[in-house]
């Protein structure tokens, strides 16, 4: 699998590129508690939600930790930490929220008739391919949780496969 980006490898590469771009110039030890908390709100204020500032910080807090422990760098997570329990405080940082919104039956025969290039190559087997319609459609359709669905095959061929009728 080396070579091969997976979606959580490239989120991890956005998020550091971010942190690259936004704190690239400090140093290290100079990132203190106050500068952490200006970052947080500056990053809210360009739109990012709680949940991925939360992810931010994780990893700053992981990349400080990395550099104490392999590297031996006199430097202690803890401003980190206080800038997190600020930016919690704040309403800046949080857990994510469930979605409960279904989608509309315009918005899924939307989805079912777009066509994509080439199919989704399925985790389970990576030979067999799965049609964006019968991927979007079998969860959506039986109210199953997205965490639930993914370790389950959906047959590749569905016969006479057509958009669900309006309700």
């Amino acid at each position: 699998m080396r070579g091969r980006q997976t979606a959580a490898s490239r989120a991890k590469a956005a998020t550091l590129t971010t942190l690259k771009r936004d704190l690239g110039k400090e140093k290290i030890g100079h990132l203190d508690r106050q500068k952490l908390i200006n970052y947080g709100k500056m990053r809210a204020d360009q739109g990012a939600g709680p949940v991925t500032l939360s992810i931010d910080i994780g990893v700053i807090t992981m990349i400080i930790t990395h550099a104490a422990a392999v590297h031996g760098l006199d430097i202690s997570p803890e401003p980190v930490d206080l800038a997190r329990v600020a930016l919690k405080r704040l309403g800046l940082i949080g857990k994510g929220t469930e979605r409960d919104r279904r989608p509309t039956t315009d918005e899924l025969n939307r989805l079912f008739r777009y066509r994509v290039p080439q199919p989704a190559t399925c985790a389970v087997s990576p030979r067999k391919s799965l049609p964006l319609a019968t991927t979007a459609e079998w969860p959506c359709c039986s109210a199953v949780t997205s965490a639930s669905a993914l370790p389950i095959f959906v047959p590749v061929n569905i016969p006479n496969h057509r958009p669900i009728p309006p309700s």
